[in-house]
C-alpha cells in the first residue's frame, strides 16, 4: 500500500510541473516568441510549485535571450537565481549561473556592436581628406578609401575612380590581402561591368592566402551583385 501512495505522489508531481512541458518543446525548437507567451501565462496562473516556479523563471529568461531582449533577460535571472537560492537547488543555481554568463556575454557583444556602429559612423561623415590626413598608416589610407568608396555605392553614387585608388594603394602595401580583396569587392560593387573580374581576382588572392573569412567575403559579395563566378580548375 506504501508502494500505492509514493506512485500517487509521483503522479501528483508530474501533473504540477506539467505546465512546463510545451515551453520546454518550444524553447527547444527556439520558438522564443511562443515560450515566452506560454510561460508569462503560467507564472501568471500561479498553479506551480516552487520548485517548478523557479524553473519557469530560468527558462522565461532564456526565452528573453532567445528574442534578443538582454536587459529584461538579465532582470529576469536575477529572479530566477533568487528562487533557485531560497530554495537550495544548488543544481539550479549552477544551471542559472552558466545562463547568466551567456546573458553577459551577449551584453557585451552588443556593447561593443554599438561602439564599432557608433566609429562607423563618425568615419562616414568625416571626409576623404580628413581621413586621410588622421590615417596613421598606409593600411589606414586604404581603410578610409574603402569606406568612402563603398559609402558612395550605398548612396547609389558610385565613385568609380575613388575604388580604383583603393586597389592600386592596397596592392601597394606589404602584407595587405585583407586590403587587397576588400578593395576589389569594392571595385566590383562600383563597376558592376566589371564585377566578375575584380571577383575572381578577389577569390583568388583569399584562396592563396588561405583566409577563410576573406573567401566567405568573396563569395557573400558575388551572391548579393548575382555573379555566378566561374569554377577555379586546379
Amino acid at each position: 500500500m506504501e508502494n500505492d501512495d509514493d506512485d500517487l505522489d509521483d503522479d501528483g508531481d508530474n501533473e504540477a510541473w506539467s505546465p512546463l512541458d510545451e515551453p520546454v518543446e518550444a524553447l527547444r525548437d527556439e520558438r522564443f516568441g511562443e515560450a515566452l507567451f506560454l510561460l508569462d501565462a503560467t507564472l501568471m496562473a500561479n498553479v506551480l510549485p516552487e520548485p517548478a516556479r523557479a524553473r519557469a523563471l530560468g527558462m522565461r529568461a532564456q526565452a528573453l535571450l532567445g528574442l534578443g531582449q538582454l536587459d529584461r533577460a538579465k532582470e529576469g535571472l536575477v529572479h530566477a537565481l533568487r528562487a533557485a537560492r531560497a530554495l537550495g537547488d544548488a543544481d539550479g543555481v549552477t544551471q542559472l549561473r552558466g545562463l547568466n554568463q551567456t546573458i553577459y556575454a551577449a551584453l557585451a557583444h552588443k556593447s561593443e556592436q554599438t561602439r564599432l556602429a557608433a566609429e562607423e559612423a563618425k568615419l562616414l561623415e568625416a571626409s576623404l581628406e580628413s581621413l586621410l590626413e588622421t590615417a596613421q598608416s598606409p593600411h589606414e589610407r586604404v581603410m578610409a578609401l574603402i569606406r568612402k568608396a563603398n559609402q558612395a555605392a550605398d548612396l547609389h553614387t558610385p565613385d568609380v575612380p575613388l575604388a580604383r585608388r583603393a586597389v592600386a594603394e592596397a596592392d601597394a602595401l606589404s602584407e595587405g590581402i585583407r586590403e587587397q580583396v576588400l578593395a576589389r569587392l569594392c571595385l566590383a560593387r562600383a563597376c558592376p561591368e566589371e564585377a566578375e573580374r575584380w571577383l575572381a581576382d578577389a577569390r583568388d588572392r583569399a584562396d592563396e592566402a588561405d583566409e577563410p573569412n576573406l573567401v566567405g567575403a568573396v563569395a557573400s559579395a558575388a551572391r548579393a551583385m548575382g555573379v555566378r563566378l566561374a569554377e577555379r580548375v586546379f
